[in-house]
């Protein structure tokens, strides 16, 4: 099992606006893995979830509507980092285990936990969290909030690996 705590990043460093992921939270870019990212139902194609995995910024998934965003990394992690266009979704990110499995309890995160490093996506702030894993972890599933449903527009979800 699990256990997620969600806060916002430190830092994000950029090449600018719209630009590439150099690092996040400290930690640089070239010690970060990407997942692979999918969803139930995708609303904008010209947005599509596959354009959360990368450290692109000019490129951004806009998942809103869907009823669960899967994000799976090819070895285990223990940090997940997400920085999406508005910085304004909320809702409960779960723990996955290396099948997709629920793998503890989801932990709700709110429009307050984005830290707004001072950089835009598309003409619109962007924001980053961190999610830190108790365990290793080998990805997450994006929520909707109790009272709504998922808005987020993710433009890089990235991961440290597990020693």
């Amino acid at each position: 099992m699990a256990s997620l705590t969600v806060r916002p990043a430190d830092s994000v460093e950029t090449t600018g606006d719209d630009g590439m992921v150099l690092s996040i939270h400290g930690i640089d870019a070239g010690g970060l893995v990407l997942g692979e990212t999918s969803v139930d139902f995708e609303k904008w194609p010209e947005h599509p979830a596959a354009d959360a995995d990368d450290l692109d910024l000019g490129t951004y998934a806009s998942l809103d509507e869907s009823g669960v965003i899967t994000v799976q990394f090819a070895v285990p992690v223990t940090t997940v980092f997400i920085v999406e266009r508005g910085a304004n979704d909320q809702g409960f990110i779960q723990p996955l285990d290396a099948a997709g499995n629920a793998m503890g309890d989801p932990e709700a995160f709110a429009k307050s936990v984005w830290a707004m490093p001072g950089i835009k996506i598309n003409n619109q702030d962007a924001g980053a969290m961190v999610v830190q894993a108790s365990a290793p972890i080998w990805g997450i599933a994006i929520l909707p909030p109790a009272d709504g449903v998922t808005g987020i527009d993710p433009a890089s979800i990235s991961g440290i690996p597990a020693q």
